[in-house]
């Protein structure tokens, strides 16, 4: 680099990155993230189920990045058309009308 700091980027594999800059070493580990992030879902559920009204959770990932198959592979249906189809479910449910 220019100003004489070094930098090395070395792939890990699908989403892992080591990144070394000047003696400084950083891993990426999105699965790491990602099983914090279902400890903070579990939190929302938990708080969910205490609540003085019901709620319906929906977590959704498409993106194409996940591990595995895509919502239409394992489902045989497409997320948005699972999205609206339960929209319109609602309104009617709930006597709104639908724009």
């Amino acid at each position: 680099m220019a100003d004489g700091s070094s930098l090395r980027l070395t792939w890990v594999g699908h989403s892992t990155v080591r990144i070394e800059l000047d003696g400084v070493t950083l891993l990426t580990d999105p699965l790491k993230i990602l099983r914090r992030l279902d400890q903070q879902f579990g939190h929302v559920k938990r708080a969910a189920q205490g609540a003085p009204r019901p709620y319906r959770l929906v977590v959704l990932s498409n993106h194409g990045q996940t591990q595995g198959e895509t919502f239409l592979q394992r489902y045989g249906v497409t997320l948005e058309d699972v999205v609206k189809e339960a929209c319109a479910m609602q309104s009617v449910r709930s006597g709104g009308e639908t724009d």
